[in-house]
C-alpha cells in the first residue's frame, strides 16, 4: 500500500498565522505595553527620619502613588484614591498613631488641638511627635475628600506646644458655656447654677487644673448645696469631675 503524503494547505497556514498574531498581541498588551507603568501596591509602612510606622490601612480597589516633594523640603507624599470613606479611614489611622506611636494632634504652629470632624466629606488633620534629633518633629499630615486621601510625611523643625491658657475670667466664662449634661448635671444651661473657682491649682496627669465648684441657684442664705466639683486646665482641653470623699477624679474631657 502506498502512503499518501500529508499536505498542509494555504488555509491551514492562514489560521495558524492568525492564532500566533492574536497570541503575540495579547502578550504585548499584558506584559510589554511601552509607557504604561504597573501601579504599585499600597505600602505597609512609612519611614519618617528615625521612625518607621504602620501605613494608612488600605482596602480592595484602593490605588496609591508616591512622589518626592519638588522643593527639597524632604517631604514624601502619598496620593490614595478609591476608599469607601476616606474620613473613616483617617479617623481609624489617627487612633493608631496617637495610641500606638505616641503622636499628638496639632495645628499648623504645632500647638495641641482637638481632633477634627472625621465625618465631614472633606478635612485635614496633622499629627506630630518629637524626633530623636532635638528641635525636630516627625509629622504626618492627612487630608481627605470623598474617596481620596493625601498623606504627607515630613521632618520639620519645631516643638509641640501646649495650647495657650485663658485668664481666670475667661476660664469661668468657658465653663459656664458648657452644657450641664457634659458635667453630669441636670438642666439646660449652666445659668441655673452658681459657679465658684478656688484659689490655687491641682495637678492631674501632671497638668495644673483649676478647681471649680458648682452650686444650685436656690441655696438659702448661709447654706451651700454643692452639685459638683470639677478640675479643668486653663485651656479647657482637659476636664475632670472630682469626688473628694472617694479621692478620685473622673475624666469628662481628656
Amino acid at each position: 500500500m502506498k502512503s499518501t503524503p500529508f499536505k498542509l494547505n494555504r488555509k491551514f497556514f492562514l489560521i495558524l498565522a492568525g492564532v500566533l498574531l492574536i497570541a503575540a498581541a495579547l502578550f504585548v498588551y499584558l506584559f510589554v505595553q511601552p509607557g504604561k507603568e504597573k501601579t504599585p501596591p499600597p505600602p505597609n509602612e512609612y519611614s519618617i527620619s528615625s521612625l518607621t510606622v504602620a501605613a494608612l490601612p488600605s482596602e480592595a480597589g484602593v490605588s496609591v502613588s508616591e512622589e518626592e516633594d519638588m522643593e527639597d523640603s524632604g517631604e514624601v507624599i502619598y496620593q490614595y484614591t478609591g476608599f469607601t470613606s476616606a474620613g473613616d479611614t483617617v479617623a481609624d489611622y489617627t487612633q493608631v498613631l496617637t495610641k500606638e506611636y505616641g503622636f499628638t494632634i496639632v495645628d499648623d504652629a504645632y500647638y495641641e488641638m482637638d481632633p477634627p470632624d472625621f465625618t465631614s466629606e472633606e478635612g485635614l488633620v496633622t499629627l506630630a511627635k518629637p524626633d530623636i534629633s532635638e528641635g525636630n518633629l516627625l509629622a504626618v499630615q492627612l487630608s481627605w475628600f470623598g474617596e481620596d486621601c493625601t498623606v504627607i510625611l515630613s521632618n520639620p523643625e519645631g516643638t509641640i506646644q501646649e495650647p495657650e491658657g485663658m485668664t481666670l475670667l475667661e476660664t469661668l466664662d468657658y465653663f459656664r458655656a458648657l452644657s450641664p449634661a457634659t458635667l453630669g448635671l441636670s438642666g439646660t444651661s449652666m445659668k441655673e447654677y452658681q459657679i465658684y473657682a478656688l484659689d490655687g491649682t491641682v495637678l492631674v496627669d501632671r497638668r495644673p487644673c483649676l478647681q471649680i465648684n458648682v452650686y444650685t441657684n436656690t441655696n438659702q442664705e448661709g447654706t451651700n448645696e454643692i452639685q459638683g466639683m470639677y478640675l479643668m486646665t486653663s485651656d479647657g482641653q482637659h476636664l475632670y469631675r472630682l469626688d473628694k470623699a472617694a479621692r478620685t477624679v473622673t475624666p469628662l474631657r481628656h
